[in-house]
């Protein structure tokens, strides 16, 4: 059966998504037709290089009053669908490539925006919130909550099951317990996964061939079925 979602609808999704989850923002490079079955390991990214191509971090802050510098607002376009923007009026986020990008060859097809999430599988007897700060306790890895997807179980039984959306994460997590200060919270069996949030192809490949040249984005998401 088709669902009717009213474009009301679409911007709540749009920004339970986008204040749930730190997006961020990179270049791939192999030539693909992206669908609804395109995930994060489809996609290849750019190399990375020092002072060259880097993966950009979005800030998950959503606004409804207009576009706004680093928070993504959200509207209905001309279209009437639900739409998300990043970043204030005629702005954009840049690459600036440099002698490593270009000796790599690479050509970008297109952006990607994904997500970390840190799946545990039990719960710790007290509750975490988001913006709590996460603690491995055997490698020390770190990140911050944005979200807390719990899919059974409860906190208080300590039998808790879901997923951790989270950011700014530094190290590498492993089997094992994660804390918030000196409490148990779960326990996790690997480190995060990458989940594709949004991809978009460019009409043309462009070639990394020059130091100085650029490519410039602006991030915008639009409510469609895939």
């Amino acid at each position: 059966m088709a669902v009717f979602i009213p474009n009301i609808g679409e911007k709540e999704v749009l920004m339970d998504i986008l204040t749930a989850s730190q997006l961020r923002l990179g270049l791939y490079k192999n030539q693909i037709t992206p669908d609804g079955n395109t995930v994060f390991a489809t996609l290849t990214e750019v190399d990375t290089e020092a002072g060259g191509y880097a993966t950009k971090d979005l800030v998950n802050v959503v606004v409804e009053d207009a576009l706004t510098a680093s928070k993504w607002y959200v509207s209905t376009n001309a279209s009437n669908k639900g739409q998300a923007q990043y970043g204030a009026v005629s702005t954009y986020e840049e690459w600036v490539f440099n002698a490593a990008d270009v000796a790599n060859g690479d050509t970008a097809y297109g952006v990607m925006m994904w997500t970390l999430v840190l799946p545990f599988a039990s719960g710790g007897v007290e509750e975490p919130v988001a913006g709590d700060t996460l603690t491995g306790l055997v490698g020390g890895a770190t990140a911050i909550i944005t979200h807390i997807r719990l899919k059974s179980g409860t906190w208080a039984g300590g039998d808790a099951v879901g997923d951790f959306c989270i950011k700014t994460q530094t190290g590498t997590f492993q089997s094992e317990g994660v804390k918030i200060v000196t409490n148990d919270v779960a326990t996790i069996t690997a480190d995060s996964e990458k989940r594709l949030i949004a991809v978009e192809a460019f009409t043309t490949g462009k070639l990394i061939e020059t130091v100085g040249q650029k490519i410039q984005y602006t991030p915008i998401i639009t409510a469609s079925t895939a």
